[in-house]
């Protein structure tokens, strides 16, 4: 895992004493009661191959950022301990969550739905996803869907 300016610890701690935690008004029963106030955003790379007449996908490399900091990683089990480490500093759960826009969240969601344990998706159709909450209170939002634009 390559990480900019610094160890991980670091940028949680400087994370935290900024005060990135924005109270929000709870109006539905479902509702979190606080969000982390921070700009997160989540993109994987991809290639495919044939490999004995078989096609083959996998994924080579996923940039994470928050804030002004940027964590690259190369497998799947860094992306996790990340997120447990993110969730563990930044103490977040199903009340406090943080906000991850993946920018065509149904693309990439299908990459890593398996490796993290979910406590609510909400989809449009099958394999459509707009949002999808972990039980360790990241939540990652479709920016495609969101804003309508393209990455053009």
């Amino acid at each position: 895992m390559v990480i900019e300016a610094g160890s991980i610890f670091d940028w949680y701690g400087y994370l935290d004493s900024k005060g990135f935690v924005e109270h929000s008004k709870k109006k539905r029963r479902n509702m979190p009661d606080e969000y982390i106030n921070a700009v997160c955003a989540f993109d994987i790379e991809t290639s495919s191959f044939y490999q004995n007449d078989r096609k083959v996908a996998i994924m080579y490399i996923w940039t994470f950022g928050i804030y002004d900091k940027i964590v690259i990683g190369r497998t799947w089990e860094e992306f996790v301990e990340l997120l447990e480490k993110v969730s563990e500093i930044l103490h977040t759960d199903k009340n406090l969550r943080l906000i991850c826009y993946i920018h065509n969240l149904p693309y990439e969601f299908q990459w890593f739905r398996k490796w993290l344990t979910w406590e609510k998706v909400f989809a449009t159709a099958e394999r459509e996803p707009i949002y999808a909450l972990t039980t360790d209170g990241i939540e990652f939002r479709c920016s495609y869907r969101l804003s309508g634009y393209n990455l053009e």
